[in-house]
């Protein structure tokens, strides 16, 4: 989810709830898992894309900038992965039943200056 919808689900509801006398705990998911899951098979897809745009297409050898580049690319990918191991496994599933609720109080004009809606992520 990007950050800018988790600001902006976090500004819309101090503006909700950030006036009243004794405030309730209010717990905002600001995922996609339940609404709009990002698959595996999508996330394999994507990789493959990507690796076909940049593959080696003259079959010359590789200089040793590229080596050492392709190295640290590979790194930061192993300590990426390693990072994001548990979320891409993770089964459960993040309820974002009161970002809706949310969403369903916020005007028109609210609703276009403060994008929460989850389900236009592409």
């Amino acid at each position: 989810v990007p950050v800018d919808m988790v600001v902006n689900t976090t500004m819309a509801a101090l503006a909700k709830h950030g006036n009243l006398q004794n405030p309730q705990l209010n717990v905002y998911h600001v995922a996609s898992s339940s609404i709009n899951p990002l698959s595996f098979s999508q996330i394999f897809y994507y990789c493959y894309v990507l690796s076909k745009q940049h593959e080696v297409q003259d079959g010359k050898a590789l200089t040793k900038i590229q080596i050492r580049l392709i190295k640290k690319k590979l790194e930061y990918l192993k300590n990426f992965s390693k990072l994001y191991e548990p979320y891409f496994f993770y089964k459960g599933w993040f309820d974002n039943g009161n970002v809706r609720k949310l969403m369903g109080d916020m005007s028109e004009e609210e609703k276009r200056s403060f994008e929460i809606d989850v389900t236009k992520i592409n």
